[in-house]
């Protein structure tokens, strides 16, 4: 769980769980300023996973890179107003566990990548 000025104990909103289990969770902070999605990896290589995300990002106006959260490799989305509509998102595997940290609207990448970074450096402290 981040400890974060955007995301942490003192603005969480939410937890979700689905009625049946399988292994997804979600946390909502500030409303729904940041939400976190917590689940399984389905894939066994991160890199290349993002990797592919981002070339196929390049065919549209969302424009997706890569980037590091605690020596994590990750997928970082800006926002995107255009046409359709895209939020902030940064996406990274910790220990077979897909993390998906995504703003609607209140926050930028920048944000983000301190709450996903924060997260993956309490989580190696335990």
């Amino acid at each position: 769980m981040p400890n974060t000025s955007a995301a942490g104990p003192a603005n969480l909103s939410a937890v979700w769980v689905p009625r049946i289990p399988d292994g997804e969770v979600a946390l909502l902070y500030g409303g729904t300023a940041i939400t976190i999605y917590i689940q399984p990896a389905l894939f066994s290589d991160p890199r290349t996973r993002f990797s592919g995300l981002v070339e196929q990002s390049e065919q549209s106006s969302v424009k997706a890179s890569l980037g590091k959260v605690d020596g994590h490799v990750a997928l970082v989305v800006p926002p995107h107003g255009g046409g359709t509509y895209s939020p902030a998102n940064v996406e990274f595997d910790l220990n077979g566990v897909d993390i998906s940290v995504t703003s609607n609207s209140a926050y930028g990448t920048a944000t983000l990548m301190e709450v996903a970074d924060n997260m993956a450096k309490q989580s190696s402290q335990r």
